[in-house]
């Protein structure tokens, strides 16, 4: 009896260990561990299924031996920190019969009952849809950027000449429209005085080319379909044009009209590669450049449109702030309110220490935007009651460099990107990402942090509920001098104690 009861039990115990495999083995993630020479010694997870890689292929190999050698320095680097006893999260791309594919690896060194290291524990995690989100992310804050600096020509002193040339400079500096490009001219055209287009500026264009390009009869050149229906045009070989204009044609052509008042001030003419198809994210965004080229010619004239530039650039930037914003508090429902009340507490902060309206103003737009990189993180992670684990934990501290890439592109008169960035440092230096201490820290980031923690722990959370004004001071207190900087921790004291602050009113 006694043996058939050991061999239901052991029937038992297979049974959900088999059990447990099949689920694990059921997980996207590759799940993994590695010995003290980087070999594998366990997989799980269904890898092969993303990879055609399967465990016989991968145990007993060496890490970079399975993986191959795109990406050997990054894992390299990372697997000795494991092995050194920290933990790392890091990410990478692995190119698959020219498909390229993004992952993320979370590392934590394994260990034996005696806390001596034995090897490494990983998982990898598939990321190409964030990725691409986050490419397309960035690629609209380049374009935003670029626009913006178009708007900002309006408000410098040079002649209209050099208008035209930064446009062509600016046009080509942005990366997922440059790598189209063969070469741009841009052109004032002025119709009063026959309309005939004139070269102004030039990128990467040969010099028969120019030469042609100075001379310009509309009848038999491609220009005079923009000139005829006043609208973008793609330009390709099959186009009807004079003999004198035909070597153009050995590239494809986006001509867009710089209009005002539906009259032609100018044309952008982008030189695409021969192989190009039109793009109607690009042809949009050429447009908006063709719109922005044309305020500013005409604000370059007029006082007034000049004093109406600047308030469409303040909206803009407004606009750009309220969309991020939107976008954090849509990903986090849970720090609704967040941004504005650190924006708002960060420049009543500013106010008691007599910083400039300048920088007031920044602090506020950079209170609303310093959580812009949670855009990047998963939202199962963000929205997870309770404990989070090490790896989670690790990919939620990543928000404020993912937010610095993000910001970095829009051309803000304010630190606003450095701010953002530096929000979790603390002066001993125990902040992260950069680990930066109180000599490296902008008075800025000094200011938001406090505000930061205080709005955080006033509010409540999945994790914690919200505490009154004086748990508040006293965790300030606590730490001045050693994670906060004095003079903000006092300056916050004392907006909150003499009642010049409350959350109702932000």
């Amino acid at each position: 009896m006694e043996n058939k009861s050991n061999n239901l039990y052991d029937e038992e115990s297979s049974g959900s260990k088999d059990k447990l495999t099949s689920i694990i083995n059921s997980i996207d993630e590759l799940i993994y561990t590695l010995d003290l020479n980087l070999k594998f010694t366990t997989i799980l997870g269904r890898w092969h299924q993303k990879t055609g890689l399967s465990s016989v292929d991968l145990i007993g190999h060496h890490f970079n031996d399975a993986l191959g050698i795109e990406n050997k320095s990054i894992h390299d680097k990372y697997n000795k920190e494991a092995l050194s006893g920290k933990y790392a999260t890091y990410e990478w791309s692995l190119t698959r019969n020219n498909v390229k594919t993004y992952y993320q690896t979370s590392l934590a060194p394994l260990t034996d009952i005696n806390n001596k290291i034995t090897g490494i524990t990983g998982v990898i995690r598939e990321i190409t849809t964030l990725k691409q989100e986050e490419i397309k992310l960035k690629q609209d804050f380049e374009i935003q950027a670029a626009i913006n600096s178009i708007f900002q020509l309006s408000f410098q002193d040079f002649p209209a000449s050099a208008v035209f040339d930064n446009v062509a400079e600016l046009i080509m500096s942005i990366p997922y429209i440059a790598e189209q490009q063969s070469g741009i001219g841009v052109f004032a055209v002025d119709e009063t005085a026959g309309g005939t287009p004139v070269l102004m500026a030039s990128r990467h264009l040969a010099s028969k080319t120019k030469e042609t390009l100075q001379e310009i009869n509309i009848e038999d050149h491609y220009f005079k379909k923009v000139f005829q229906t006043k609208s973008l045009q793609f330009i390709d070989s099959s186009e009807s044009v004079g003999d004198h204009y035909k070597h153009l044609l050995i590239y494809r052509h986006y001509c867009i009209p710089v209009l005002h008042l539906k009259k032609i001030l100018g044309i952008i003419d982008i030189f695409l590669k021969n192989t190009f198809q039109r793009n109607s994210r690009i042809e949009k965004d050429l447009v908006s450049f063709a719109e922005s080229l044309a305020s500013v010619i005409v604000q370059k004239n007029t006082k007034k449109l000049l004093e109406e530039n600047a308030i469409k650039f303040q909206k803009m930037v407004d606009r750009t702030v309220f969309m991020l914003s939107s976008m954090i508090e849509e990903k986090d429902p849970y720090i609704v309110g967040h941004q504005k009340g650190v924006g708002k507490l960060s420049s009543n902060i500013a106010w008691e220490l007599k910083l400039s309206d300048f920088q007031i103003h920044g602090l506020f737009i950079a209170g609303l935007l310093h959580d812009v990189g949670k855009i990047m993180i998963p939202s199962e992670i963000l929205l997870k009651p309770g404990k989070i684990s090490v790896y989670e934990r690790n990919l939620i501290k990543l928000h404020p460099e993912k937010g610095f890439q993000l910001l970095k592109h829009i051309d803000f008169p304010w630190p606003v990107a450095q701010v953002a960035y530096q929000h979790h440092e603390r002066l001993n230096g125990s902040g992260y990402p950069l680990g930066l201490t109180s000599k490296d820290i902008l008075i800025e980031s000094k200011i938001l942090s406090v505000a930061d923690v205080a709005e955080a722990m006033s509010s409540d959370r999945p994790y914690h509920k919200g505490v009154e004004i004086d748990i508040i001071i006293d965790e300030l207190e606590k730490n001045k001098n050693i994670l906060y900087d004095p003079d903000v921790v006092d300056a916050c004291k004392n907006i909150f104690l003499n009642g010049k602050f409350s959350w109702e009113t932000v």
